[in-house]
């Protein structure tokens, strides 16, 4: 995950909301009516949302960081789910999700974000500094948290299924049915052949530092970036780290 700076409503999505809110049928609307609360929802201006929320998250999906797109393979997902009126119309509350392999064609295939969470409540949250802090990467793919932290663990492998479906000893089943675990592993490589050609360049036992700072300002400071790009980055500040410690 990557940390995500949630912004201000879009102008045309809360003008809407100021809309339903003065209407006599939103008023009178029971809390306990969640389908009618829905309804609601559908009527605000998607496309405007999608967009914002793609900016702010800077093209990846909120859970497993792989790329989204503003059309209807991009999901809406209300991070708490909708158990009443306030939920539903919420900018704060929502995030943009990739479709968790909803669409693709394989056999007894593992759903993940959005698509595994549903209606599940969670308490980890990429709007959530501190926690995100707290992820951890490792060069076979999978994603954990340091110190661990069980709750947040569960709820990473068994809600989000983030790491696909492991088994008793911690070992991968199954990957999800897009390939979280592999892209992992595929991005964890990509830095690692990063490394070696900056070091051939540079020279071993030269300090590298400054060429890393670089590598992470230009992830961090682009308006969209790579596909999984917490894991680069994680990577990246690790060798950083050890460097300067070095």
């Amino acid at each position: 995950m990557i940390y995500i700076d949630k912004k201000e409503t879009p102008k045309k999505v809360q003008e809407k909301i100021i809309q339903i809110k003065k209407t006599n049928g939103w008023e009178q609307l029971p809390d306990t009516d969640i389908k009618s609360i829905r309804a609601y929802f559908d009527t605000l201006d998607k496309a405007s949302i999608r967009e914002s929320l793609i900016k702010e998250q800077h093209g990846l999906c909120a859970y497993c960081m792989k790329r989204i797109h503003n059309d209807n393979t991009m999901v809406i997902e209300h991070f708490n789910p909708i158990r009443s009126k306030a939920d539903a119309l919420n900018y704060q509350n929502m995030l943009g999700c990739c479709d968790g392999g909803r669409n693709e064609n394989i056999k007894d295939k593992v759903l993940c974000c959005d698509a595994s969470k549903g209606d599940k409540e969670i308490t980890i949250s990429p709007r959530d500094r501190e926690f995100v802090d707290k992820i951890r990467y490792t060069k076979d793919g999978y994603i954990h948290t340091f110190p661990i932290d069980m709750v947040a663990e569960r709820q990473i492998n068994e809600v989000l299924h983030l790491n696909g479906i492991l088994d008793e000893k911690g070992v991968l089943k199954r990957d999800t049915a897009t390939q979280l675990v592999a892209g992992r592993r595929s991005a964890y490589r990509n830095y690692v052949r990063c490394m070696k050609k900056l070091i051939k360049r540079k020279g071993i036992g030269t300090d590298l530092s400054s060429e890393i700072r670089k590598m992470i300002s230009r992830i961090e400071q682009a308006e969209e970036y790579p596909e999984l790009a917490g894991v680069s980055l994680y990577f990246l500040k690790r060798r950083l780290k050890n460097s300067i410690a070095g």
